[in-house]
């Protein structure tokens, strides 16, 4: 566990205020193996500033790599006390996040990875949207590369989605008790879509909007080369497929990632090339030393998207059509999987 308050701000934290259910946050960092690149995040996150109380929860997930001794080692060099909790009873993100929810104190839970890096006023704009009242939110990304930005547009928060809108879940946030009324993370979700499955249900469960905060930007790390782009993207669609097949029964239209391909080649072609988007979820903003994305990687996404769908719908195609013949109904869902082994 890692607190922090700027030195023009010193409040009196303990871990008994978090649990008295005073107003407080905790980032919660899930990680696998991030001992290279999680210490930018880390420095980053101390830098920040908010009017409530802050924690935060690195959680390993099965590292080889020595991650918990190198955060302990960087909470050391910045005179910050860092716990990291252990996740390595089951691989899969979405057991971390539910270890880290499970340790955290705050009344208010905020997710990002590790290899990424959060800019300044990132933790404050996502105060401001708690303290005004939302309970499920999303901050903005900056796609880069190896620390160098792509192209010159930023992802707001929210996507919006032929079924229900989403917030990326390396950087989104919601309330505790979104989370206790929702119920954990899906399990049995593991390399993509882990994120939508719990805030698509939580929309179902609890009736709570997605909150768009613009002001939050994560630079968000893409994959450093067109084979691992491809694996990446791959393993997305084919999980999308699992999506369709837990939520046609409540609406998902059946051929929604055929909409979400044609949405995501036009978009990635004009990122390819430093074009103006038609993407109304990009906003173009001025920085010279953004680069074009290239045209491999933008063939290696489309062509790992098309990968993983022939993927899902092998896995998931007979439940896909069953769930189809089924009526719609409305305000209840499937209970999350916490047996998922791997």
């Amino acid at each position: 566990m890692l607190t922090w308050f700027p030195p023009d701000a010193w409040l009196l934290f303990t871990a008994m205020q978090l649990r008295d259910n005073e107003p407080g946050i905790s980032i919660i960092i899930p990680v696998h193996n991030g001992a290279a690149t999680i210490e930018r995040q880390l420095r980053a996150i101390a830098n920040q500033i908010s009017d409530w109380p802050w924690e935060v929860v690195v959680v390993d997930n099965r590292s080889t790599d020595g991650t918990k001794h190198v955060v302990e080692s960087i909470g050391a060099d910045l005179g910050l006390d860092i716990r990291v909790v252990d996740a390595g009873a089951r691989k899969g993100i979405n057991h971390a996040r539910n270890r880290g929810v499970e340790d955290a104190y705050g009344t208010h839970l905020i997710f990002c990875d590790g290899d990424d890096e959060a800019e300044p006023g990132w933790l404050a704009a996502m105060q401001r949207a708690f303290a005004e009242g939302a309970e499920l939110l999303g901050g903005s990304l900056r796609f880069v590369r190896n620390g160098k930005q792509i192209s010159n547009y930023v992802y707001f928060g929210v996507m919006q989605e032929p079924f229900l809108p989403y917030a990326m879940g390396a950087n989104m946030g919601f309330s505790r008790r979104v989370y206790d009324e929702t119920g954990p993370f899906d399990e049995s979700y593991y390399g993509g879509s882990d994120d939508l499955e719990f805030e698509w249900r939580a929309q179902i469960k609890t009736g709570v909007q997605v909150v768009d905060v613009p002001d939050a930007v994560m630079r968000y790390e893409q994959r450093l080369t067109p084979l691992e782009t491809f694996k990446q993207r791959r393993a997305y669609e084919r999980q999308n497929q699992q999506l369709v097949k837990d939520f046609a029964i409540h609406g998902m239209p059946v051929n929604s990632s055929f909409q979400k391909f044609r949405k995501a080649v036009n978009c990635r072609i004009r990122l390819a090339f430093g074009s103006k988007a038609a993407n109304s979820q990009l906003v173009q903003i001025s920085n010279a030393d953004a680069v074009p994305d290239g045209l491999m990687f933008t063939i290696a996404q489309q062509l790992g998207r098309v990968a993983g769908f022939i993927d899902g719908r092998r896995i998931h195609g007979d439940s896909i059509r069953q769930a189809k013949r089924e009526p719609v109904v409305a305000g209840q869902v499937r209970e999350p999987e916490l047996a998922f082994e791997g």
